[in-house]
């Protein structure tokens, strides 16, 4: 009698191990699973998404037009913009950022159909600046009267 409940205590105990073991081996698998996706099931940004421009960022970056203080006719580019796949947020003519990225000229693949490459500003010898040109998309320049 004595011997026949050693044994189911010893039936229970092994029980109970085998399904904390399997408990854990499936919230293993789970969190595996999670990280993995999080890893491998990253969503690319779309093309031209909204960014903010707000005044901390705005100190980072570059405006253009009479008065950089009036962002209705500047355009501003920020080049490390935490919220864009690419780093870049533009403003075109005071119209609402987007993320985009920068290109060669007319007829770029990277702006897709729906944008244009325009010229942000030329190169400069005396400042030693490049040309920087980015993709615009066409409703934004369209919205701003320049289509």
């Amino acid at each position: 009698m004595v011997q026949a409940q050693t044994r189911r205590a010893d039936i229970a105990h092994s029980v109970a191990g085998i399904t904390g073991a399997v408990v854990a081996l499936a919230l293993g698998a789970a969190a595996g699973a999670f990280a993995l996706g999080a890893l491998t099931g990253c969503e690319t940004q779309a093309q031209y998404a909204t960014c903010e421009l707000d005044s901390e960022v705005l100190k980072k970056g570059l405006c253009t037009g009479s008065n950089a203080k009036d962002h209705d006719t500047s355009s501003c580019v920020v080049k490390r913009h935490p919220h864009c796949d690419h780093s870049i947020c533009l403003s075109y003519y005071g119209q609402q950022a987007v993320c985009t990225q920068p290109c060669t000229g007319d007829g770029d693949p990277v702006c897709g159909a729906a944008g244009r490459c325009w010229t942000f500003s030329d190169a400069d010898v005396l400042t030693k600046s490049t040309t920087q040109r980015y993709c615009v998309p066409k409703a934004t320049m369209k919205l701003a009267g320049h289509l």
